[in-house]
């Protein structure tokens, strides 16, 4: 995933945006990749913030 770095360090962030950072973190028991293996990620999302919103994740093109 690539992002802006200087935004998203633990340095950078205030404590009530690194308290809603963290709400979002999923922990993931038996990932689907590895740091061995090149793993394509893309989430698609369209109309957030409102009733007709969604998203969907693939891995390597799969839904």
């Amino acid at each position: 995933m690539i992002g802006d770095k200087s935004a998203w360090t633990l340095d950078t962030l205030n404590s009530s945006l690194l308290e809603e950072f963290e709400k979002r973190l999923v922990s993931i028991a038996k990932p689907q990749f590895s740091r061995s293996t090149w793993t394509h990620i893309l989430i698609a999302y369209d109309a957030l913030g409102t009733s007709n919103s969604w998203a969907s994740l693939y891995l390597n093109g799969e839904k």
